[in-house]
């Protein structure tokens, strides 16, 4: 059997708030998070047969859920499925490499390729009886070395024996004989989330060919953002799991208040359900998501010794989530930069939809109260586009349809209740007390709704108009470039300069990060750091650790928001 080697270097005080789940230990992880209510659905398809994508919004769980099914997979005594984790979160580092080299996607798969590789290395270091060295074909020193060739642009300049799909199912076909298991199930954490379209085709081309008999993938995505390649058709190709808990589910609030149980102590928990509607007013303004209540719970109870939970501290917790949630939404525009109108409209659009959802709730009782937009199903693609990107941050949750007839098809969805909270648009009024939030919130009704044209939500501009791709122009001659993907100017001819995403994001300001005001002026202050780059060429973290106040777990932390922040 499998011996857990995983260690945490933080103290379990430390580890409560943590909300990335890949940087705590498989018994921490265990120890600390809630059982999703459909965890069980969920594991039996990660750990069985078939392709599929676990889908969701940031922080709304999908690594957690991956690590839970890899620890599942480990403890089975039968050992039906050998799970290989493996995370992408860096994968945008490589992207600048498609600007410099004819076989960057070559590159790219070979890299993806030895992640797998070296993923099957660290499961079989888990089992005593097998030796990953001996029984592999390419030692892990190897497969690190190629990955930092390929990481500098020099993929192909020392490293002869390249990897092709067919080892990573030798490799596996290897490991699971030596072990007794039937399959492998690769579990590819923050998969194709990098934002270069390229990027994302050439994963998913990979995802396919890697799919056999022996080899089962499973890939976490972000929903509104992800490209796929031609042909590949989810339901087809993989099936989808969506992993976002409803927050009007009967297992929500159970669900979250077991989570927060599990993160902070018995008299810290006794003192939230002492207030038992403004601790449910929290949880729904979480809106499905764990990282936003953790956050929020951490932001209360920070430097506290005698927690006391309070409305006004608790409505200024709501406010900054659902902001974070909306920056997040922003910052979209740097990630994006083709799109950049998109989120500009998307922003206004947003406001307009809250509104229309005030004004309708206003005069309403408590148990026709509204959180949800309807849209013709009709609407153009440009408009679904802008709502995909909603649904990437968290903002806005699709809730299917509803037919009125000749009225027509409407596509509901549904928006973030901590936004709502924040705006006043429930009850359309301020002052609103948390015990009566909370009751318009359990006696949602499926009818109560509001109808919005696109024209209204896109201030009469033409959606075709509004939600134009920002493309720069042609360097030479400053024509429109005619579409994402031209190589050359359709006037002069001249070859079109790709833009970098990762760089753009790289030299932004500390500041973007989510961190105080005080704390960037603190590095600022005490360093030479500027930018997120900065804090990526500060590899050991010496120069964090130099700062005040800043000692070994803040310097990680930060080093982890900056890696999020351009994943």
């Amino acid at each position: 059997m499998p011996a857990d080697t995983t260690k945490s270097f933080r103290s379990l005080d430390e580890d409560r708030f943590v909300e990335q789940a890949e940087y705590l230990s498989s018994k921490l992880l265990a120890q600390l998070n809630a059982q999703h209510p459909d965890e069980k659905a969920i594991l039996q398809k990660l750990s069985g047969p078939g392709a599929k994508l676990v889908i969701g919004p940031r922080g709304c769980g999908k690594t957690t859920l991956l690590l839970r099914a890899k620890s599942a997979m480990l403890a089975d005594s039968s050992l039906k499925s050998l799970p290989v984790y493996v995370n992408y979160k860096v994968s945008l580092r490589l992207e600048p490499v498609y600007a410099k080299r004819a076989n960057a996607s070559f590159l790219f798969k070979q890299w993806l390729i030895a992640k797998i590789l070296i993923g099957l290395h660290e499961t079989l270091e888990k089992f005593n009886e097998v030796s990953s060295e001996e029984l592999l074909t390419h030692s892990r020193s190897t497969l690190e070395e190629l990955l930092l060739l390929i990481e500098k642009g020099d993929g192909d300049s020392d490293f002869e024996d390249n990897l092709a799909v067919s080892s990573v199912e030798e490799n596996a076909r290897r490991a699971i004989s030596v072990l007794g298991a039937k399959r492998c199930s690769l579990l590819l954490d923050d998969a194709a989330h990098a934002f270069s379209a390229q990027q994302q085709r050439d994963f998913f081309e990979l995802f396919r060919e890697l799919k056999s008999q022996v080899i089962c993938p499973k890939a976490a995505i972000y929903p509104g953002v992800t490209v796929f390649p031609p042909g590949f058709q989810l339901g087809h190709d993989a099936e989808p799991i969506d992993v976002w808990i409803d927050p009007f589910s009967k297992s929500y609030l159970p669900f979250v208040k077991d989570l927060v149980k599990r993160r902070v102590s018995p008299k810290v928990y006794s003192v939230l359900e002492a207030n038992s509607a403004l601790f449910g007013l929290l949880c729904y303004s979480a809106f499905g998501m764990p990282r936003a209540i953790l956050n929020v719970i951490r932001e209360l109870t920070k430097g506290s010794s005698d927690f006391k939970f309070e409305a006004r501290p608790a409505y200024k917790a709501i406010s900054e989530s659902y902001h974070s949630n909306h920056s997040v939404y922003e910052s979209l525009s740097l990630k994006l930069p083709s799109y950049a109108p998109f989120i500009k409209t998307g922003s206004t659009a947003l406001r307009k939809a809250a509104g229309y959802i005030k004004n309708y709730n206003k005069g309403k009782g408590s148990s026709e109260q509204s959180v949800t937009i309807a849209i013709k199903d009709d609407a153009p693609a440009e408009v679904i586009r802008m709502f995909g990107f909603y649904q990437y941050a968290g903002l806005v949750r699709e809730n299917g349809k509803v037919s009125r007839g000749e009225k027509g098809v409407f596509l509901l969805y549904r928006l973030h209740i901590g936004g709502l909270v924040d705006t006043n648009c429930l009850f359309g009024r301020k002052a609103v007390n948390a015990e009566d939030y909370v009751f318009a919130l359990n006696h949602q009704r499926s009818h109560s709704f509001t109808r919005v044209g696109v024209d209204k939500l896109l201030d009469n501009i033409p959606a075709r108009l509004a939600l134009a791709l920002a493309l720069p122009d042609c360097e030479t001659c400053g024509a429109s470039r005619s579409s994402e993907e031209a190589k050359f100017c359709s006037n002069c001819g001249t070859p079109v300069s790709p833009s970098s995403v990762f760089n753009s994001l790289v030299s932004q300001p500390i500041s973007k990060l989510p961190l105080t005001h005080h704390r960037v002026k603190t590095i600022r202050d005490g360093s030479s750091i500027r930018t997120i780059k900065d804090i990526f060429l500060d590899i050991d973290r010496t120069t964090l650790r130099g700062v005040h106040m800043i000692g070994p777990y803040w310097a990680d932390r930060i080093h982890s928001y900056a890696e999020e922040y351009i994943s």
